[in-house]
Formats: structure tokens, C-alpha cells, sequence
């Protein structure tokens, strides 16, 4: 059973003067594992390490206020490549897994951030996720 870290996910959609809010999607674990980085600006693959066990997120979110390419695990054969949209970001939760599976697919031990603007990019990683026999 999982205790003591609550995460939250609010949904809503507008058009037209219709507006539908769905039910906020609240998830509890006993890890979170954070990284808030700063990239500066035109940088190719600025290396963090940053531990994620794949099947263990219950919740993730990560956003940039900058255009980015963030790759995982390598820089030169990643497992994974995302792109993040400047002001945007990449929100999922375990509840979501019926119709848009995990975007992390592989367990993440290292990130390679790249900046190609003329900008700094903040770039937050946050994940919510259950160890098992932690918090039991």
C-alpha cells in the first residue's frame, strides 16, 4: 500500500463558451523523484543523472519554458528521445494507461538535454513512483 506522496492531475477543455472539466485524476505513492535543471542556451546534450524505474510511475510530468530535446540513457544511441514544446510539457498518470500507454518506456538512470535557442531552458522533471516494500 502506498502512503504519504499525493499527485494530482486537473483536466479541462474549452470551445466556443463550452467548457468540460473531468474529475481530477489523484494518485499516492511513496517516491518522488524531482530534477529542476537549467540548460543555457545552444547546448547540445547537458547530462543529468536522473533515476526512474519505468514500470514503477504511478504520475509524471515534464515541461520546459524553452524548446528542448531531451534524450535518455545515451546521447548517442538514447532509448528514448522526446521533444518538448517551449511552454509546454508532457503529463501522464497510471490512470491514462488504458488508452495512452507510459510515454517512458525504458527505466531512465541518465538525461541529455539540448537547447538549440538562443535562450536558458528550465527544464523540471517530476515523477511519482511506488517502490515496492517502501512505505508498506
Amino acid at each position: 500500500m502506498s502512503t504519504g506522496i499525493t499527485g494530482r492531475i486537473t483536466k479541462s477543455f474549452s470551445l466556443g463558451g463550452t467548457s468540460v472539466s473531468i474529475p481530477s485524476d489523484s494518485q499516492t505513492a511513496d517516491t518522488m523523484v524531482k530534477l529542476e535543471t537549467t540548460v543555457s542556451p545552444a547546448t547540445t546534450n547537458f547530462h543529468r543523472i536522473l533515476q526512474v524505474p519505468a514500470a514503477l510511475i504511478k504520475m509524471m510530468s515534464i515541461t520546459s519554458n524553452k524548446a528542448v530535446t531531451i534524450k535518455t540513457n545515451s546521447s548517442g544511441a538514447p532509448d528514448q528521445t522526446l521533444s518538448i514544446g517551449a511552454n509546454q510539457g508532457l503529463v501522464w498518470s497510471i490512470t491514462d494507461v488504458a488508452t495512452i500507454p507510459c510515454p517512458i518506456t525504458d527505466d531512465i538512470t541518465d538525461v541529455y538535454i539540448s537547447n538549440a535557442g538562443a535562450d536558458e531552458a528550465d527544464v523540471k522533471f517530476n515523477f511519482l513512483i511506488d517502490q515496492p516494500g517502501v512505505g508498506s
